[in-house]
C-alpha cells in the first residue's frame, strides 16, 4: 500500500514531495541482516513492479538495494564499525511543502465532490433505530450513510460526549520529532538502531531544506487532556542523549 501512496502522490503533486534515500547501516540483530533485506528488496520488486507507473522520470523511485561495508562507510563515514555487516539503502518521500500538499489535498477533495466544513464541531449525532445516520452542528446538521470517528487524540473524548460507557479507542501516545541546529552527518538520510529499556527502536533522521537535521519520532504514553500534549523536557533529553550515543558527530 505504501507504494500505492507514494505513487499516488509523485504523479498528482510532484513538486510538493520528495524522494529521501535512507540508508540502514545492518549489524545481524534480529532481522536486520543483508539476506534479510535482500530477500524483502526482491520481494518489493515482484510486488511494486508497477510502482512508478506514469510517475516523472526525474521522481521515479529507485529500487531498494544492500550495500557492501565500504560502501556503507562511504555514504556514512561516522557509522558504528564493530560488527558492521553491510546497509540497506531506500527511497522514501517527505513533504517539501506541508501547507502547500494541505491546500492541494483540499483541492483534491473539492474536485472529487466532498464538502468540507472546518471549524465545524458535532454537537450530537442523528439516531434511529439504534444506528447513526448524520451528525448535528451549530450551523446545522448533516445526513450521511456512515459517521466516522477520525478525531486522533481526541477520538475518547467525543466518542464520552455521546456515550459515556464507550470503551477507550486505542491507546494514546505523545509522538514528537526535533529539528537540530546540526549540519547533517550524511548526504543520505539514517535509519538507525536505538537502545531503549523496551528493546531496540529505531531513529529517523534526515537532512531538512533549511539545513538542520530533522530526527526522530519518540513515542511516550499519554493521559492527560489532548489540548495540554506537550513534551516533557526530560523525555527530550533522554531522546538526546540515544540520539548522541548512536551519531556521537551531532
Amino acid at each position: 500500500s505504501s507504494l500505492v501512496d507514494s505513487r499516488w502522490f509523485l504523479t498528482r503533486f510532484p513538486d510538493l514531495v520528495a524522494r529521501q534515500p535512507f540508508l540502514m547501516p545492518l549489524y545481524g540483530h534480529d532481522l536486520k541482516r543483508p539476506a534479510v533485506f535482500r530477500t524483502a528488496f526482491a520481494i518489493e520488486r515482484v510486488l511494486g513492479f508497477d510502482r512508478n507507473w506514469h510517475v516523472p522520470q526525474s521522481s521515479k523511485v529507485a529500487r531498494g538495494r544492500v550495500l557492501s561495508v565500504a560502501e556503507v562507510r562511504r555514504h556514512f563515514p561516522g557509522v558504528k564499525r564493530v560488527g558492521l555487516q553491510g546497509g540497506a539503502l531506500w527511497e522514501e518521500l517527505v513533504i517539501l511543502d506541508r501547507l502547500g500538499l494541505i491546500s492541494a489535498l483540499r483541492a483534491q477533495t473539492s474536485f472529487a465532490g466532498l464538502a468540507l466544513r472546518e471549524d465545524t464541531e458535532v454537537t450530537g449525532l442523528k439516531v434511529k433505530n439504534g444506528q447513526v445516520f448524520g451528525v448535528m452542528t451549530r450551523q446545522g446538521g448533516y445526513l450521511a450513510p456512515a459517521v466516522v470517528n477520525a478525531t486522533g487524540a481526541w477520538s475518547t473524548k467525543l466518542a464520552h460526549r455521546f456515550d459515556p460507557k464507550a470503551p477507550p479507542l486505542g491507546h494514546p501516545a505523545l509522538a514528537f520529532n526535533i529539528l537540530l541546529d546540526r549540519p547533517a552527518p550524511t548526504e543520505v538520510g539514517l535509519s538507525l538502531a536505538q537502545s531503549t529499556k523496551d528493546g531496540r527502536g529505531m531513529i529517523f533522521l534526515y537532512r531538512s531544506r533549511c539545513g538542520r537535521v530533522f530526527a526522530g519520532t519518540d513515542y511516550l504514553p499519554f493521559y492527560d487532556h489532548p489540548d495540554r500534549a506537550i513534551v516533557p523536557e526530560a523525555a527530550l533529553a533522554a531522546f538526546l542523549g540515544r540520539l548522541a550515543e548512536i551519531v556521537p558527530s551531532l
